[in-house]
């Protein structure tokens, strides 16, 4: 931190024409003037930190994850939130290929394994940990549908285990139409 009074002083000292003694009417005023400028050097240096994703913590990743639309776990570090603001800022056309999007997930938490269908024009999406269970799918989809080109169908292997017991104990209202959505 800079001492902007003794800046002053310094600057003021080779003219002879004030009295710099402490104490002095001049002293003072240099002493109200320095404060001043010292809370506003303070404000430029949390705005210049707060500028730049690799420096923000409050108001600078607030500012780009709303401008960005970015969903973020409550549960994210702040190191997490900057990589996931940078890989968001870096994505490009040319980010579309299997290995780029695969890191792109991993940027949001998710080690997934990616398989492409050209056939049907698809892309398989399932978890490597094959016992992970993603709190929020709905976090999950909305990430891979702002990553994916939009004309791939997307299919979601979220690792759920259904048993046959589940499916017994389920109250299906005839009534109701029903789908394998449902579940």
């Amino acid at each position: 931190m800079i001492n902007i009074k003794q800046n002053i002083i310094k600057i003021l000292k080779p003219l002879s024409i004030y009295k710099l003694k402490p104490g002095s009417k001049t002293d003072n005023e240099i002493s109200v003037f320095s404060s001043a400028l010292q809370k506003l050097n303070n404000k430029i240096d949390k705005l210049l930190k707060e500028s730049f994703t690799q420096t923000a913590e409050d108001f600078g990743l607030s500012s780009k994850i709303n401008l960005l639309d970015l969903k973020i776990n409550i549960s994210d570090s702040v190191s997490q939130i900057r990589n996931k603001i940078l890989k968001s800022l870096s994505t490009n056309s040319n980010n579309f290929n299997k290995q780029d999007i695969i890191n792109s997930l991993k940027s949001f938490g998710f080690d997934c394994n990616l398989e492409e269908n050209f056939k049907d024009e698809s892309v398989t999406i399932s978890f490597k940990d094959k016992n992970f269970q993603p709190n929020d799918i709905s976090f999950f989809k909305e990430i891979v549908f702002k990553l994916l080109p939009a004309h791939l169908e997307i299919v979601f292997d979220i690792n759920q285990k259904t048993t046959w017991e589940d499916l017994d104990n389920l109250e299906i209202d005839p009534s109701q139409e029903f789908s394998w959505d449902n579940f």
